[in-house]
């Protein structure tokens, strides 16, 4: 091969990248084919580069090309790199996404911090380095059409016959969802053809979780990782002797992760530490920032201004000798961004870092002194700057479940002076920062209870970053924890406190709804665009009104509870009140104003948990919800409604008086018993069926029938399919309104969509008669109503969710061509060994064996134009695919068909013809 930078094609053969084309790749570090093949390197750089690692820095690509080299050899101590064992388990998926129907997939390798996961996902790739296009992305903060534009360019290159997947590694890059949704759409939007993989994402992901079943490398070694070990140590000792003891990086995998061995060996070094000493307190700084944000560094210049004169340029003590006896603990590393090189400074392993973290404090270096210092003598260049992104990860990042950063967490439980102090220093020495301030408003209302002071800090937030939906919730946020957690006696002070928390999440939502049109501020103080919306202040509405309703009262006279129950339900009569309560009737206004509102919030999430979902959906938020609206209802009844109003309320009472909830029902799996009593009360409500009737009505009672369909297909209370079709049929041919047209269209898919060798339905008798091919015909009619009133009504709440498909089709005719979705899940997780409560497991369900066992009708379908079609009689029908990445290439293609508010979904795609199979 000629000397050059070469990556592999999907030919077995090579494409040589020129100049012009790699300084066009700025994000990517391409690991190439011949990578490190054409260097000639001394004993010596090998010796340092193997030692630079052993102590804790960084693995390079020359590590493990001297590990080949050295294995190839032979020779009893001639061992290759160390592999731990979940190397086996992502290659094997690389491999298997290689020869997958995907223009984008993921193979996630999560890790804890200082377990190695860096370095095996670096040795995934150079394992691939002569068989897929190998790349680091290094420039995470670029635009993703940039990034989305590079890796394109680099799978193109060669031309059309020597294009190759790129196997990307992305390092702990937060939003990384986002970004692969993104670069799908990108893949697609740029009309790149061809029947292999455009880019396989390993994903490195470190986390603490010691639950999760799928981390890949643990801070714990397996037997035959240890003997490795074993056997590699006599190689490493016959190489570098007795610089061993200071490869801390090394020992501390070799043995096992062990807190008494990194106390054994740092606290030698710690004796006699003086607290008051520069490189004391630097070494406090360095142990505080790797072990409460580890990964994070330090500016070496920064490090040396901060030790003071006289500086090694001006003829001073080098940086390693000033840091003794501390230098063995510490990595410097350099670092290019913008053809700028810089060194950085941090600790050999997290392990030190937590340990040298608490022996410090024993000695009198507290966190909140050590806090101060860095936020004081570093970052000077800073002031008055943009929030650096290693002080944000330290004060504002927290993981789920959380309330805090563990810095904040820790500083509070220990000194919340200190914790108070630090948030509000970090506000005045930086360019003024709303989420600083809306953690310190946080911090006092839920730690300290200073309900003015938070709520102060909470005002100001919300003035910096007036467009922020996140921030504008905090203040409704510490109204209802003041309300709930810390309620004052007097009545008129927690109706105070409701009307305060009300106006604040009203003001949160209209917020929300600008975000989708407008660009929100974030931490970094760039603008960008909303990724999905934010209905914290809706729920936070809803619990208060839940408090309201079912708290408040317990502590009112029956007098006092009437009056309220007669507020909340909007029906107040001065008549019925001999001795009316002055101050409920100083908040009538707010009180009675909450019927509707309350309706008109479960409204929306019953359609935005129901149509939609997320894999951070709490199950409190419906929960909450629901048991605020069943109370509503609840005292509602308490004026005996009577007739369809009293019908209306039982439905309400089962969370079945609406579309949304009829679907919900079902996945509830209520029973026979349960979902006839609803539909016998639909058929009471609308009887007899009208299409001047109130629309959502009639559309509950034809959704009702599929439902008792889906759990008891005998049931003598089903209507007639012809006449159920009849109705819908009757309903199309009327003008509506815009608010319940999505689902009039998503039924009318539903129901008219033909099964296998099956006949659109036809109308009873005594209707007209209609053309051949006509509900071909007008399916696609429906499909293009459908999707335009989606994205009229739903679509800017449900961007970035999952939009869930409700119903299947299968072998069948008529109500025997549905299967809810429920139904297929059960069968897909029960084949894929999935966990069945894992939310968006339909995400999950793409292209994969798992579907063999789902007993659905495939559907034959045609890929043109980068758009799906289905095949429907003598028309072609557009339907959306589930994953957009299976879409690659024109062609003939099959799929199961399912249905969601948005459309008609394809999942499972597969080619007709059979593309070809990339090479192994």
């Amino acid at each position: 091969m000629e000397t050059g930078k070469y990556v592999p094609n999907s030919e077995q053969g090579n494409t040589y990248l020129d100049t012009t084309l790699l300084d066009s790749l700025p994000c990517l570090e391409i690991l190439y084919a011949n990578e490190c093949e054409t260097l000639s390197v001394c004993d010596d750089v090998a010796t340092n580069t193997e030692a630079y690692f052993y102590r804790g820095g960084q693995v390079q690509w020359l590590n493990f090309y001297l590990a080949e080299k050295r294995a190839g050899l032979g020779g009893p101590l001639m061992s290759s790199f160390i592999t731990r064992d979940g190397h086996a388990s992502v290659a094997i998926e690389v491999k298997r996404q290689r020869q997958s129907h995907l223009s984008l997939s993921s193979v996630n390798l999560f890790h804890e911090p200082g377990s190695g996961g860096t370095t095996l996902a670096m040795q995934v790739l150079w394992d691939f380095r002569k068989s897929l296009r190998c790349a680091v992305l290094r420039d995470s903060e670029a635009k993703i059409q940039e990034i989305a534009r590079q890796i394109i360019a680099l799978f193109q290159a060669g031309g059309p016959k020597n294009q190759n997947t790129v196997l990307l590694l992305i390092d702990n890059l937060p939003m990384a969802d986002i970004l692969q949704s993104s670069l799908v759409q990108c893949i697609a939007s740029s009309r790149v053809d061809g029947n292999i993989p455009v880019v396989i994402i390993l994903n490195c992901v470190r986390s603490d979780c010691q639950d999760k079943a799928d981390i890949t490398c643990r801070m714990e070694l397996s037997d035959g990782e240890k003997d490795q070990f074993i056997e590699k140590e006599a190689s490493v000792r016959l190489s570098h002797g007795q610089n061993c003891e200071g490869f801390h990086g090394f020992n501390i995998m070799g043995n096992n992760f062990s807190e008494e061995y990194v106390k054994k060996v740092v606290s030698p070094i710690l004796n006699d530490v003086q607290p008051s000493a520069k490189n004391t307190k630097l070494l406090s700084v360095l142990a505080l920032l790797n072990s409460y944000a580890p990964g994070s560094s330090l500016l070496k210049s920064e490090c040396q201004a901060f030790l003071g004169p006289p500086d090694p340029i001006h003829g001073g003590p080098s940086f390693e000798d000033r840091m003794e006896p501390f230098t063995g603990l510490l990595v410097t590393f350099s670092r290019r961004k913008n053809l700028v090189s810089q060194d950085f400074v941090r600790m050999a392993h997290p392990l030190i870092a937590t340990y040298c973290c608490q022996a410090l404090q024993a000695a009198g270096l507290t966190l909140g002194q050590t806090t101060k210092t860095l936020i004081k003598d570093f970052d000077k260049e800073q002031r008055g700057r943009p929030l650096p992104l290693t002080i944000h990860a330290l004060l504002v990042n927290r993981t789920t479940g959380k309330q805090f950063s563990p810095l904040i967490e820790d500083l509070g439980n220990r000194k919340p002076l200190d914790c108070e102090f630090i948030l509000e220093s970090v506000y005045k020495k930086y360019l003024p920062n709303a989420f600083v301030l809306q953690v310190l408003a946080r911090f006092l209302y839920l730690k300290k209870q200073d309900y003015s002071k938070a709520e102060k800090w909470a005002r100001q937030a919300k003035r910096l970053l007036p467009n922020n939906s996140f921030i504008a919730d905090t203040l409704g946020q510490l109204h209802k924890h003041h309300l709930q957690k810390n309620k004052p006696d007097s009545l008129c002070l927690q109706l105070e406190l409701v009307k305060k928390a009300v106006a604040a999440f009203e003001e949160q939502w209209k917020v929300a709804e600008g975000e989708d049109e407008a660009r929100s501020e974030d931490a970094g103080g760039t603008t960008r665009k909303s990724f999905f919306f934010n209905c914290s202040g809706l729920l936070g509405f809803m619990q208060v009104a839940r408090f309201v309703v079912i708290d408040m009262r317990i502590c009112l006279s029956s007098q006092e509870t009437k009056e309220m129950v007669m507020m909340l339900t909007a029906k107040v009569d001065l008549q019925c009140c001999m001795v009316p309560s002055k101050t409920l009737w100083k908040f009538k206004s707010l009180l009675t104003g909450f019927k509707d509102k309350v309706e008109s919030t479960f409204s929306f999430f019953e359609r935005f948990l129901t149509y939609s979902e997320r894999d951070r959906d709490l199950s409190y938020t419906r929960d909450n919800v629901t048991s605020c609206y069943v109370a509503f209802a609840f005292i509602e009844n308490e004026f005996g409604g009577k007739g369809t109003d009293g019908i209306r309320g039982e439905l309400k009472k089962k969370t079945a008086a609406s579309f949304p909830g009829l679907l919900h029902c079902l996945e509830m799996n209520k029973t026979t018993e349960e979902i006839t009593k609803i539909t016998k009360m639909w058929k009471e409500v609308v009887h007899p069926p009208s299409p001047s009737g109130p629309l959502s009505d009639t559309l509950c009672y034809l959704l009702s029938n599929i439902a008792l369909s889906c759990v008891d297909p005998e049931s003598e209370d089903i209507l007639p399919f012809t006449n159920l079709t009849s109705i819908l049929h009757s309903l199309l041919k009327e003008e509506h309104g815009p608010d319940h047209e999505t689902e009039l269209y998503f039924l009318a898919l539903v129901l008219l969509w033909p099964g296998n060798s099956e006949s659109i339905p036809t109308r009873v008798e005594g209707q007209q008669n209609r053309n051949p091919g006509e509900d071909d015909s007008n399916l696609n009619i429906y499909v293009t109503r459908l999707q335009k009133a989606y994205e009229k009504c739903y679509h800017r709440y449900l961007r970035s969710r999952y939009i869930r498909p409700h119903f299947f089709l299968r072998e069948g005719t008529e109500y025997g061509r549905l299967v809810h979705w429920s139904t297929v899940k059960r069968w897909v997780t029960a084949s894929a060994k999935y966990d069945t409560q894992e939310s968006r497991a339909f995400h999950l369900w793409i292209n994969e064996a798992v579907w063999e066992n789902a007993q659905l009708l495939r559907v034959q379908g045609i890929i043109k134009d980068r758009k799906m079609f289905a095949c429907v009689g003598q028309r072609e029908v557009l339907v959306h695919p589930d994953n957009v990445a299976q879409v690659r290439s024109p062609g003939r293609v099959s799929f199961y068909l399912g249905f969601n508010i948005r459309g008609p979904v394809a999942f499972d795609i597969q080619y007709s013809s059979g593309p070809v199979q990339p090479p192994s």
